[in-house]
């Protein structure tokens, strides 16, 4: 039979929190691997549709759980994600376009791309650090690789890993230091040969 309820709690980094019900306010546990679909990340005061079960200890939980507004937010979330990776896509061409029409040298090129690959492979080894409850890469070197050139590789990484792309203040540093990165990488090209 399918309940009704609320996210009052959850823990991204941990991929658990509690739906309080509709219908007799009780506080049950869900997972994330309950979810139909895993690729949006749950939210606080999000409303859900979804099955009681039991976990193996006895306790309560849910499964079979969906969200009110599952479509929508699908769409919008494909959305974001192709704009995302095209967008990182375009800027390394443009900067190989760039390389090729001033005539620099296309180790630019190479480190952008190599910084990029380092800092896909750093996000998704935190990702793993983070459901293991491991040793962290401290947030102040993901902004410093963004903003030596691996920000494509970051970009790409947060919609492949689903990591660090919901925390609001993480992402605004990250746009940030992206945005810089590129206003340093105009400011080359604009001197070179001069």
């Amino acid at each position: 039979m399918s309940n009704k309820g609320k996210i009052t709690t959850w823990n991204d980094e941990k991929g658990f929190g509690f739906v309080k019900s509709l219908k007799d306010e009780a506080q049950i546990f869900i997972h994330i691997s309950a979810f139909n679909d895993r690729k949006v990340r749950p939210e606080i005061n999000q409303k859900i549709t979804y099955e009681l079960s039991v976990d193996k200890q006895g306790r309560k939980c849910a499964v079979k759980i969906a969200r009110s507004s599952d479509r929508k937010i699908k769409k919008q979330s494909v959305k974001n994600n192709s704009v995302a990776i095209i967008t990182a896509i375009v800027f390394l061409i443009i900067v190989g376009g760039i390389i090729f029409i001033k005539q620099a040298s296309f180790l630019i090129l190479y480190a952008y791309i190599i910084i990029s690959l380092v800092t896909f492979l750093i996000y998704g080894w935190d990702k793993s650090a983070a459901k293991k409850n491991h040793w962290r890469t401290p947030e102040n070197n993901l902004h410093f690789l963004s903003l030596i050139g691996g920000w494509p590789g970051a970009l790409i990484a947060q919609i492949f890993f689903r990591h660090k792309s919901k925390k609001q203040p993480f992402r605004m540093i990250f746009w940030l230091t992206s945005v810089v990165n590129i206003c340093i990488f105009i400011g080359l090209m604009v001197n070179h040969n001069l």
